[in-house]
């Protein structure tokens, strides 16, 4: 079983909206790809890593010996792979918190605008993404409804609060009265 994981790497901090035919796309330029796998944690939440299985291990060395690697127009990171026990142990699920509401038009939460809420919606999440993209954030978190309809609230989740002050003052300048709060897991920052 360990020798399979010399055909895979490990990919981190993909972009929201990564699928699996643009991690293909990308890892084909190194040569034959066998499979994407996008990682969720187990309660259906994308945890924006995946595992990627190549044809030949000279691949996997040509993806590791590259420095930086880009996907979707963001720096993503690769590494080597260990097996899903050592890589879900890294996965963090954040202790500093920012809270945002009004990031849709409310009257698009309705069952008739669903085609227009879908869209609000991602293009909310694009917001939030572009946003943060230069901190270590683990989750962009949009609410939803019992319709499954976007509510215009959602909950960004960092590493921890060590850049808070920056991303306070992005989240203060590029939402403005939609920044609702930040909190730190131990203690409310307000």
């Amino acid at each position: 079983m360990f020798l399979q994981h010399k055909y895979y790497v490990f990919v981190k901090n993909l972009p929201f909206f990564s699928s699996v035919t643009s991690l293909e796309q990308y890892f084909t330029s190194f040569g034959d790809v066998e499979k994407c796998i996008l990682i969720d944690n187990g309660r259906a939440c994308y945890t924006r890593t995946a595992k990627v299985k190549m044809v030949s291990k000279k691949d996997v060395k040509k993806i590791l010996k590259q420095e930086k690697h880009y996907l979707d127009g963001k720096q993503i990171q690769v590494m080597k792979y260990f097996g899903m026990a050592t890589h879900k142990a890294e996965d963090v699920e954040g202790k500093y918190h920012l809270l945002f509401d009004k990031l849709i038009d409310p009257n698009l939460v309705s069952i008739s605008r669903w085609e227009e809420n879908n869209d609000q919606g991602e293009v909310m999440t694009r917001e939030l993404e572009d946003a943060f993209h230069q901190f270590e954030y683990t989750r962009i978190h949009p609410f939803r409804n019992d319709d499954f309809l976007y509510t215009g609230y959602a909950q960004v989740t960092f590493k921890d609060s060590g850049n808070a002050s920056q991303i306070l003052a992005v989240a203060q300048s590029e939402f403005g009265d939609r920044f609702r709060r930040a909190w730190d897991e131990d203690e409310d920052l307000k």
